[in-house]
């Protein structure tokens, strides 16, 4: 049983593992900043439907499951869960279950809910369930993307690109001024429904969208949307959703929610749906307009 994230215990689909929390500390370099014990599993994708579970007559204090992606930070946290009303055993069990992709790995942190001295067991089981439908494997990062709002990345009616926040910085030249490292990317109205979401089994940290038309300002910030309510996959996943006119062009602007440092990935669709009704083209400034009233 291991307390460093960097060096976690494996567990198998079916496998039951004994620990007393007292043998982990919350002073280890490598775990989270929380000041809370823990101990540290890692866990491969076989495609299916995986779960991992204190719910056993062996575990006796208040757990918390956390399960992660990429490295030990809060940004790549893909879900967690304290007590599982289904456990009928001990009912301040945990049980975290999610889709456990082929070729991807997971580390999942067992600790208490709070900072205070624990002494007691647990024991945790991982169950590996029914296939993902149409599981694929963990896609590839996108080439051409961009953090300069000036060299957007071109993206498409029914496109999705994957992205890491982690090439993205905070000091470009024409990035807005609140210090959020961000991805731009370049959109053309097709006098429909627009819908930019993040809302995808590989977006891992709390993401904002946010929609532009001309320069690269809050000034012409059409409209943003932190999360999006009807995401199922990821509470903390944002769509945005315009009608993007003909001849418009809308910059989407990718960023995490604040300026912490965030090292997690995102994947990014753009949907064009409804025509919008009688739409119309933007009109062009008039010419001859006057502010004389002599003329």
């Amino acid at each position: 049983i291991s307390d460093m994230c960097s060096a976690p215990k494996s567990l198998s689909c079916g496998e039951t593992v004994y620990a007393s929390i007292s043998t982990a500390t919350a002073a280890d370099p490598d775990s989270l900043a929380d000041g809370i014990p823990d101990h540290w599993y890692v866990v491969s994708g076989t495609d299916t439907r995986a779960s991992a579970s204190t719910c056993n007559a062996f575990t006796n204090f208040n757990t918390l499951l956390e399960v992660h992606t990429g490295d030990c930070s809060y940004s790549n946290r893909l879900m967690f869960n304290d007590n599982d009303p289904s456990c009928s055993i001990f009912s301040q069990a945990s049980t975290a279950s999610w889709d456990a992709v082929l070729g991807t790995q997971y580390r999942i942190r067992a600790r208490p809910v709070s900072n205070t001295t624990i002494t007691g067991n647990y024991a945790l089981t991982l169950s590996c369930g029914a296939p993902i439908p149409n599981a694929l494997p963990a896609p590839k990062l996108s080439e051409g993307i961009s953090d300069m709002c000036s060299a957007p990345k071109s993206l498409s009616c029914g496109e999705t690109v994957y992205a890491s926040i982690s090439t993205a910085t905070a000091a470009d030249p024409d990035s807005l001024a609140d210090g959020i490292p961000d991805h731009w990317y370049v959109v053309s109205g097709t006098d429909t429904r627009a819908s930019a979401s993040t809302c995808n089994a590989f977006t891992n940290f709390n993401t904002l969208l946010e929609v532009h038309t001309g320069d690269c300002s809050y000034s012409n910030r059409l409209m943003f949307n932190d999360n999006d309510p009807s995401c199922s996959i990821f509470s903390q996943a944002s769509t945005a959703s315009w009608d993007a006119v003909l001849g418009t062009q809308y910059r989407i602007r990718a960023r995490p929610v604040s300026n912490t440092t965030i090292t997690g990935n995102y994947a990014l669709t753009l949907s064009c749906g409804a025509p919008i009704p009688n739409a119309l083209p933007a009109p062009k400034l008039s010419e001859g307009i006057s502010d004389m009233c002599s003329a």
